[in-house]
């Protein structure tokens, strides 16, 4: 119901919903704590992150984008959202052990194919993790190889950054993956969702890349 107050212009709607919802299902998550099985307080967990993480998407939309601080960028030139002013750009939050997110990469290597030249830019973002009892620069080591072996697996040719922590990810609402963000040419986010249609995706990018927009 909130996508479609999204798709009707009525953000302010969709919000209040979400909010309803997510006190509802934080609800559910206290009492599941106390009396569910272990199997039901993941479920009940995840049904209220992903709609935190809708209520955020949401927030976001016709907003400046969180630009991408202390990112590590492990394959492509470095950059950040201020240098990319004048160009579209798609960000994927990923994680290379997510399936669906790596099962994605052939699409977006299309679109940089397709539309790098006429002014499209795709981030690939994933974030160091928390590993307990290692120190940081062990984990961080491991890490980075876990990411580079995905990103070679699947002929990555666009950039890859690495977020010290998940932080970045939180902003954008992307504690779910695969989540995505378009940003338009000035700067602001004009779409933020973990279920985009592939096709309405790449009609959002032309009309971005369009003269004027």
């Amino acid at each position: 119901m909130a996508d479609l107050y999204v798709a009707a212009d009525s953000r302010q709607r969709a919000q209040s919903l979400l909010g309803n919802e997510i006190a509802f299902a934080e609800e559910i998550l206290e009492g599941t704590r106390q009396f569910g099985s272990p199997d039901q307080i993941h479920a009940a967990s995840a049904g209220c992150l992903q709609l935190r993480d809708r209520a955020a998407q949401i927030d976001l939309l016709g907003r400046p984008a969180p630009d991408l601080e202390a990112v590590e960028w492990l394959h492509g030139t470095p950059t950040t959202l201020v240098a990319q002013r004048g160009r579209v750009v798609v960000l994927e939050f990923w994680a290379p052990w997510c399936r669906s997110c790596t099962a994605l990469f052939p699409y977006f290597r299309e679109l940089h194919v397709r539309y790098a030249a006429q002014g499209l830019t795709i981030l690939a973002l994933t974030n160091f993790r928390n590993h307990e009892g290692a120190e940081p620069p062990d984990q961080r080591a491991r890490d980075r190889e876990l990411i580079r072996h995905a990103v070679d697996e699947h002929a990555v040719d666009f950039a890859v950054g690495i977020a010290p922590d998940e932080r970045l990810r939180a902003r954008y609402g992307a504690n779910g993956i695969p989540t995505f963000a378009v940003i338009d040419r000035d700067g602001y986010v004009q779409l933020s969702s973990s279920k985009p249609d592939k096709s309405a995706l790449e009609g959002l990018i032309t009309h971005l890349l369009e003269p004027g927009e």
